[in-house]
């Protein structure tokens, strides 16, 4: 069983360790003056993506796993990305500080990751619209996420490029 849970961390640890490298590739193609641009008005832009990913990565994941790792079954609760955005104002922040701190995040959960002990990622809490989760779960949640937002990034990106090109 330990194998198969190493194995499984492994794969949701490569899978997180990704997602920085692809953003980076996308980014680099993009103009300076392109990162805010939004395809509609309820539509992040490629800026809000990487502003929401770093929030989500400090106050989602890390500190979700750290209340895991402290208390007995949390709750842990939902986070409104859209309410996020809007409050923070993500499209007038500054691009390479939201991705380096993106980076900064991502790398110190990956470590957290790799150096807790495979019975404590088992630990339960109740994330708030899911419901019981582990820390297994949050890893799971948090690759899912990075997905759909690579999707959807990929897509505003190639617009952006298409439509200034």
């Amino acid at each position: 069983m330990v194998s198969k849970r190493s194995g499984e961390l492994e794969r949701f640890l490569t899978a997180l360790g990704e997602t920085p490298e692809v953003l980076r590739q996308l980014l680099k193609d993009v103009p300076a003056n392109r990162v805010s641009w939004k395809p509609s008005r309820n539509e992040f832009s490629l800026l809000e993506h990487i502003c929401h990913l770093r929030d989500i990565e400090i106050e989602g994941l890390a500190a979700r796993l750290k209340r895991l790792q402290n208390e007995d079954n949390p709750n842990l609760p939902n986070i409104d990305g859209d309410r996020l955005a809007f409050e923070r104002d993500y499209n007038r922040q500054d691009v390479d500080s939201a991705f380096v701190a993106f980076i900064s995040a991502r790398t110190s959960n990956i470590a957290l990751l790799r150096f807790l002990p495979l019975e404590d990622f088992d630990r339960p809490g109740n994330l708030e619209r899911v419901g019981p989760v582990t820390a297994w779960k949050l890893i799971s949640l948090v690759v899912e996420h990075d997905a759909e937002h690579l999707r959807v990034i990929r897509e505003l990106h190639s617009r952006i490029l298409n439509q200034w090109s």
